[in-house]
């Protein structure tokens, strides 16, 4: 989608970073970008109950009935941003088990952005926000990170590159972005 800016990060992120999270979202949105973002607890939901709903498309691990839902579903965030006149793509992850579900919704997710992706890690040990660094990475996507609880230099090493902080002033300050290096041609 174009000017698509995907939103990441943990489960289970304190409420304590949502006004990060707000912040970060609202920069977004001014250079008029839109949101991709998923439908569990944490940071989706910080995303679906802070942003304009014309400015979001939510992806769904389940379907508009909640089948399919688990405790880490915000149900209650996807209904109201749906009612509010959101898009929701239910059952993005596809029918088959939770755990592929997930996965699969994060491709959907990542796979809609057209800018970059921005990840909120919220220990350094999360594998579903690594697996979108690794997605976004493998699009060609610019990936920014910010670690919520935990030094920046914890973020996950991933292949080829390593994580810069950013720098500067402002919200952005904090976070660190992903620099692939130099592929060596002898």
């Amino acid at each position: 989608m174009k000017n698509t800016v995907a939103f990441v990060g943990s489960r289970g992120l304190s409420p304590t970073f949502s006004k990060l999270v707000e912040a970060v979202l609202k920069s977004v949105i001014d250079s008029d970008r839109v949101i991709s973002v998923g439908c569990c607890t944490g940071l989706d939901a910080f995303v679906l109950g802070a942003a304009p709903p014309e400015k979001v498309y939510c992806f769904s691990a389940f379907g508009e009935d909640e089948q399919g839902a688990c405790c880490y579903s915000a149900t209650a965030h996807v209904n109201q941003f749906y009612d509010q006149g959101g898009i929701v793509k239910y059952w993005a992850g596809g029918k088959g088990q939770l755990k592929h579900r997930l996965a699969n919704r994060t491709k959907a997710v990542i796979y809609s952005a057209s800018v970059s992706t921005v990840i909120f890690f919220g220990s350094p040990s999360s594998k579903g926000s690594a697996l979108a660094c690794r997605l976004s990475i493998s699009r060609g996507l610019r990936v920014y990170a910010f670690a919520c609880g935990f030094p920046g230099e914890q973020l996950p090493a991933l292949k080829n590159g390593k994580w810069k902080r950013v720098g500067g002033s402002g919200i952005w300050s904090s976070a660190w972005c992903w620099k692939e290096s130099q592929a060596v041609i002898f």
